[in-house]
């Protein structure tokens, strides 16, 4: 949400999975959100005080594409969206 209240959503998230995914151990921020099931994670984790969001797994439709990287995938939303950090995961062939 921006600070007018309109709603929006990055094409940078838009095809956002975890499915096919083997998120790195210890990959998220000690204060980040607890999850409720951590061995199924959020796909997408923010605090409602923060500019930082994090995407687990695939970014852009990446699932699709061979070549693409799974992992947690840090983003700063101030002025601008920007990733400031990648973790790298392993993609497994199933979910």
């Amino acid at each position: 949400m921006t600070r007018n209240g309109k709603v929006f959503f990055p094409k940078e998230f838009a095809g956002t999975g975890s499915g096919f995914c083997e998120l790195p151990k210890n990959g998220l921020p000690s204060d980040a959100p607890k999850q409720e099931e951590p061995e199924y994670p959020d796909v997408v984790i923010f605090k409602a005080n923060s500019r930082m969001v994090v995407i687990n797994g695939f970014t852009g439709g990446g699932l699709n594409e061979d070549n693409a990287k799974c992992g947690n995938y840090f983003w700063w939303t101030g002025t601008k969206l920007k990733q400031v950090k990648f973790i790298e995961g392993k993609r497994v062939d199933n979910p």
